[in-house]
């Protein structure tokens, strides 16, 4: 068996959390795979961490929730990058998935 040694990353990575509002159709696969697409070589990773239904949804809807891990093979991400990334990600996510984010 022949094993594959990655390197430790040189600089931390930073979460964000993203929690949507969905039709019934739409897979987390689908959205979780968008955000990778969306986020380039900065998203390292994005978990669904929940899928809600129930009677603070409408019907025929649910809520996804992902973990977002931004990092940078190249520097340390400022806030300000990582939010900026992530806001665009969130306006193209909620216009492509015709998704709503959950009141609070």
């Amino acid at each position: 068996t022949v094993r594959r040694v990655r390197e430790l990353p040189r600089f931390p990575p930073s979460g964000r959390d993203l929690t949507l509002v969905v039709t019934e159709e739409v897979q987390a696969g689908e959205v979780s795979a968008r955000i990778q697409k969306l986020g380039g070589d900065w998203v390292r990773t994005v978990e669904p961490i929940s899928c809600f239904r129930g009677e603070k949804l409408k019907p025929g809807t649910k809520s996804l929730s992902f973990r977002i891990s931004y990092q940078s093979s190249e520097q340390t991400l400022q806030n300000e990058e990582v939010n900026r990334l992530h806001f665009s990600i969130v306006d193209s996510v909620l216009a492509e998935f015709k998704a709503t984010l959950p009141k609070p």
